[in-house]
């Protein structure tokens, strides 16, 4: 006896399309935050801003003499950040398609990741500064190389103390692979350990280490072994600074636009931005190298 099946019939079976979408997955964007902001004069425009340095002065004897007093006249240097990064993400929507042919509302599902992918560029731009930092640890030549580690910390806080870096401002920006690893240092998690009043794990934000704010992020980037300062392995560079350490100027901030295109006979969607990056206080940035696996 024959009877209908899912196959004999298929024609009358439709395909069903849900009303959600599926958006990528998406990094936490922490560092631009963290970071020391210049103010860029609009008034005034310019590509390059400078900042003169102020030298430390050393105190002198007092003679008891009648000589006249000798002043000091340090030559002085300048810090420059080049405005020197323009980014977009653009896209074309064909008129029929976003209008008559597709279900979906593809300005409101991009918008979004256009802003994301902005963001996160400026953040690998800044996180990219490590390769120009003069300290590290977990390399070969100190033997702490591995996964995040008290000793790490210690370490990493060490150097800064002896430049005199401010505490205030200070951040751990960790890979997100090293976040149960911090975890799992339990006195950085216990109750009785760090008080009933300690700022508790939030998203991105890992709570207070030894004072400072701790984050999380997977968009640490790598250092490959070879390269200086040499690493048992390939690593990760994460960061122990204060915010003097990077700057960040952006004269622009992500700015969408969306207008229809007739020659293309499409909308047109896109984003941009203005700025630039560059290391601010060497002596306010450590790099904590720990391993990409195990």
């Amino acid at each position: 006896m024959a009877s209908f099946t899912g196959t004999t019939h298929a024609a009358f079976v439709p395909d069903q399309w849900a009303d959600e979408m599926r958006a990528a997955l998406e990094a936490n964007l922490v560092v631009a935050k963290l970071v020391k902001m210049i103010p860029h004069d609009k008034k005034v425009k310019g590509d390059v801003i400078h900042i003169p340095d102020v030298s430390e002065l050393t105190a002198a004897d007092l003679s008891e003499s009648d000589a006249d007093i000798s002043g000091v006249a340090p030559t002085e240097g300048e810090f420059t950040l080049t405005i020197n990064k323009k980014k977009h993400i653009s896209i074309y929507i064909p008129k029929h398609l976003g209008a008559n042919l597709s279900k979906y509302d593809m300005r409101q599902a991009y918008t979004p990741k256009i802003a994301y992918g902005l963001g996160k560029i400026v953040d690998q731009d800044l996180l990219a500064l490590f390769s120009g930092l003069s300290q590290a640890v977990g390399t070969t030549a100190d033997g702490l190389n591995g996964n995040i580690a008290d000793a790490l910390i210690l370490a990493a806080m060490e150097k800064l103390d002896v430049a005199d870096v401010s505490e205030d401002d200070r951040f751990l920006i960790l890979h997100a692979r090293q976040r149960s690893k911090l975890y799992a240092i339990d006195k950085f998690v216990r109750a009785d350990a760090v008080g009933d009043k300690a700022e508790r794990i939030t998203k991105r934000f890992m709570g207070d280490i030894y004072g400072m704010g701790s984050y999380y992020t997977s968009i640490v980037p790598i250092k490959v072994a070879a390269t200086a300062p040499a690493t048992p392995v390939d690593s990760h560079a994460n960061l122990l600074m204060n915010r003097e350490a990077f700057a960040l100027a952006m004269p622009q901030a992500v700015d969408m636009d969306y207008a229809y295109i007739p020659q293309k006979k499409a909308w047109f969607l896109s984003g941009d931005e203005l700025y630039g990056v560059a290391e601010f206080r060497d002596a306010a940035g450590v790099v904590i190298f720990t391993k990409t696996t195990g």
